[in-house]
């Protein structure tokens, strides 16, 4: 059933011994309402097994809960067919709010050819009006990876994602494999028809680099953006800059 005002705070999940490593989700929830998780280091995820992991998760039906002032780092998938690698999910529920988290070192092999399956910061991946403010991620490092993946620092991952609030957030890039061509690295992406109409994006930094042709402010759909400019024209986007 459901949990009202249920707290997760202040706490240490995770391993940087390889054979205590979780491998899959370090938190994950379900059914929360008007709930916290707030003031946790969630680290040392690692798996090479067939599915998708996560740092912190809201997987089915969390409504008008937080993910507050958390540390999430150190998470790589490494099976070679290419699973999602995401810092903070939120799969579905209506009106939940990641605020000031700190991510980073997100990794994986990833997989382009497949929706979803992406290296991500943060990934917004179903229910509306969900609130993204003063969160710094930062994608950085490589991998040995030939796959050829997509590395995003925030993902709005479905049509039905709307009404988002996404605010005073740095969205960092860095993230690099000089050996395989075809990744490709966006500071944001959202995928076709994402409803920008419905969106308050506000003084956030889109910040991407090496200058390459393999960074990009932004993608949406299978359209590319170099130019902050012309990202702002297609999100209505307002007070960007990188």
């Amino acid at each position: 059933g459901e949990s009202f005002n249920f707290k997760i705070d202040s706490n240490y999940v995770g391993s940087q011994i390889d054979s205590l490593r979780i491998g899959n989700t370090g938190i994950t929830a379900t059914y929360l309402i008007k709930s916290q998780i707030k003031h946790n280091r969630v680290f040392g995820i690692a798996s090479s097994g067939t599915a998708d992991i996560t740092g912190v998760e809201l997987s089915t039906a969390c409504s008008q809960t937080s993910i507050e002032n958390n540390r999430v780092y150190d998470i790589n998938q490494t099976n070679s067919v290419g699973y999602a690698s995401e810092g903070i999910r939120v799969a579905s529920g209506n009106s939940n709010r990641i605020i000031n988290n700190l991510v980073y070192d997100i990794k994986g092999f990833g997989d382009n050819a497949t929706v979803g399956s992406n290296i991500s910061g943060i990934s917004l991946e179903g229910g509306d009006f969900h609130e993204v403010y003063y969160n710094t991620i930062n994608m950085y490092g490589s991998s040995t990876t030939a796959t050829a993946a997509i590395v995003n620092a925030i993902w709005i991952g479905s049509t039905a994602v709307n009404g988002l609030k996404i605010k005073n957030n740095i969205f960092n890039n860095k993230f690099d494999n000089s050996a395989e061509a075809g990744q490709k690295y966006y500071a944001f992406h959202g995928v076709a028809n994402t409803d920008f109409p419905s969106f308050d994006l506000n003084n956030n930094a889109y910040l991407v680099s090496p200058s390459s042709n393999k960074h990009f402010v932004g993608r949406v759909g299978t359209v590319e953006y170099v130019s902050l400019n012309d990202f702002k024209v297609i999100t209505q986007a307002v007070n960007q800059f990188n």
